[in-house]
């Protein structure tokens, strides 16, 4: 995805700066993992994805069900699949280690921080769209001007 910032060195040193005590690895390891994810959904949602596949992909992530990922394109599949991924195998040694099941947590957490985003992205391309028209529409009062 040439498209994403990648920014795993500074995600793992910023985990670093909080949890610098060695038996803190995993929690590195995890928040790490989290940051770079935020990352590169951040940048789907901002930067790449069209208004139709951004709510593709926000349907599939309340969904949370890989059925879901199948109408999603490639470069979000990845994505979904990753955020998926990731989210199971922290809870699964959540689970392990602390014999606590936080799946529905972890999957919320992500449900609200995603919300916002396609929330963004709808009004800024409302926004554009608007903006777009005013000026077309100036542009013809002003063509509109000159030919008289």
């Amino acid at each position: 995805m040439s498209f994403a910032r990648i920014r795993l060195v500074e995600s793992y040193l910023w985990t670093v700066r909080i949890t610098f005590e060695p038996q803190f690895g995993y929690c590195r390891r995890m928040l790490t993992k989290v940051i770079s994810l935020i990352t590169v959904i951040d940048d789907v949602y901002d930067v790449y994805g069209t208004l139709n596949e951004l709510e593709l992909f926000t349907d599939a992530v309340d969904r949370w069900d890989l059925k879901a990922m199948k109408q999603l394109p490639d470069y979000m599949k990845i994505c979904f699949l990753a955020l998926y991924n990731s989210v199971d195998e922290m809870a699964s040694d959540i689970l392990k280690e602390q014999d606590s099941d936080v799946i529905l947590n972890l999957k919320n957490s992500w449900r609200r921080w995603r919300n916002p985003h396609l929330l963004h992205t709808v009004e800024e391309i409302g926004l554009l769209t608007s903006v777009e028209e005013n000026c077309v529409s100036s542009t013809n009062v002003e063509i509109g001007r000159h030919q008289h």
